[in-house]
């Protein structure tokens, strides 16, 4: 069980003098204590203060002038990762063990995380293919992920897609979410759109402003519970679902559903406020639950 360290510093300039200067501020130290192994940058401490600005102004400045400090490390599967990086992208395969990540302006790529205990990443990209399980802060990016068994996102003005989901927790701002087939859903989303190819069991949600469509549910679904304001939410059910459901719609912009396979046992309107209980197919276990303020609401039958 060893842990080892491949660093490789790539300067770029026209000026010779600045090469060497890039070289010098860019001072990479290994820390090792006990149980712990740390790679650490400390950009410039080694010049003045006013070297350090000038260098990095002229960074942002001339385009012909760079450096790039890549870093791999080969760790054990199950050794726990923390990484904090700027302006880098991150790629790993197999880890199975837990994994911190800090990631501004650069990329994360892995093959299969096992727990994902924190991992923010700001103007960035997160590509995974495997997680069992995750917990993900996400802004100005994007995200993709094939399979996860457990996930809670924190997202903000970003776009997520995600394929195969046991269950996720979402706080969504200003997204896009784009999921193709999930067990369980919960959350809050504001200023945000979401699809749902396909729901297995569960949701339970609060839309502000934002719009939510699943296409399809399962029948065999146990509960639905949305509620909100100025949201459009269109759900998809099977037409030999059986759920008994409970709406109210105050300032409601409208709500449709099939009329030949829902039976309404009591509709009254109260002030600006239409409440409405019945069943869809015949009553069961499952209920579904709508509390919205200026909104539409539509049911369609799907096939199966």
């Amino acid at each position: 069980d060893s842990v080892k360290f491949v660093v490789k510093i790539k300067a770029e300039s026209d000026d010779d003098e600045f090469v060497e200067l890039l070289f010098e501020m860019a001072d990479v130290r290994f820390v090792a204590t006990s149980g712990n192994v740390r790679a650490e940058l400390l950009w410039g401490e080694n010049v003045s203060a006013i070297k350090r600005s000038s260098v990095d102004v002229s960074l942002s400045l001339k385009k012909d002038n760079r450096i790039s400090i890549d870093y791999e490390v080969y760790v054990p599967q199950d050794c726990n990762l923390k990484i904090e990086n700027r302006f880098g992208d991150v790629v790993m395969s197999d880890l199975k063990s837990k994994f911190y990540l800090k990631l501004f302006h650069g990329d994360l790529k892995a093959e299969s995380i096992f727990d994902a205990r924190s991992v923010e990443v700001k103007y960035g990209r997160v590509d995974v293919e495997e997680i069992i399980k995750g917990n993900f802060d996400l802004s100005f990016g994007k995200m993709n992920i094939q399979h996860a068994q457990d996930l809670a996102i924190d997202c903000s003005a970003s776009e997520i897609s995600l394929g195969e989901v046991g269950t996720l927790v979402l706080k969504s701002s200003n997204d896009d979410v784009d999921i193709d087939l999930i067990s369980k859903l919960s959350g809050s989303s504001t200023l945000s759109d979401i699809y749902v190819q396909q729901l297995g069991s569960a949701l339970d949600f609060n839309f502000k402003l934002g719009d939510i469509r699943v296409r399809k549910i399962e029948s065999n679904f146990t509960s639905i519970r949305i509620t909100g304001y100025n949201a459009d939410v269109d759900l998809g059910f099977k037409p030999n679902s059986n759920f008994q459901f409970d709406v109210e719609l105050e300032n409601s912009k409208g709500f449709i559903y099939p009329e030949n396979l829902v039976e309404i046992n009591s509709d009254e309107t109260l002030s600006k406020k239409r409440m409405m209980e019945g069943q869809y197919g015949k009553s069961n276990g499952s209920s579904v639950v709508i509390q919205l303020k200026a909104s539409n609401v539509r049911w369609n039958s799907i096939a199966n």
